[in-house]
């Protein structure tokens, strides 16, 4: 079980009204520490820093660009970081499923998106 409140979310959407959207519902759950980022490359620099403290959860968008959900989420596993992709590609759950991420299909619930984050820290 992670400790919410000295554990780091990195939060990837190139959308920031979901990033925020995301934080603001984390934060009521008690995480208190974030890395955001609208640019998924500023996010791959981030991860691959050794410098950098890991974050205990990455959640990411799928569809942002040259860099995707897919890429981050490899990444995260290479790394042992717990992830959940979030797309509205119902397909995406595939890739979701290859890298050991959870997945939640866009638009979800709040309910929905706590059990997925509970799911991953788990």
């Amino acid at each position: 079980m992670t400790d919410k409140a000295t554990q780091i979310v990195m939060v990837i959407d190139d959308d920031s009204v979901m990033v925020d959207l995301i934080v603001e519902t984390l934060r009521n759950d008690g995480w208190c520490a974030f890395i955001t980022t609208t640019q998924p490359e500023k996010a791959v620099e981030y991860l691959n820093d050794k410098k950098n403290a890991l974050p205990a959860l990455v959640i990411t968008d799928n569809e942002m660009g040259a860099i995707t959900g897919k890429d981050i989420i490899k990444l995260a596993q290479d790394k042992n970081i717990p992830a959940v992709l979030i797309s509205g590609e119902l397909q995406a759950n595939l890739i979701a499923q290859k890298y050991g991420a959870k997945f939640m299909s866009k638009p979800f619930s709040i309910q929905v998106f706590r059990n997925a984050i509970a799911a991953a820290v788990s």
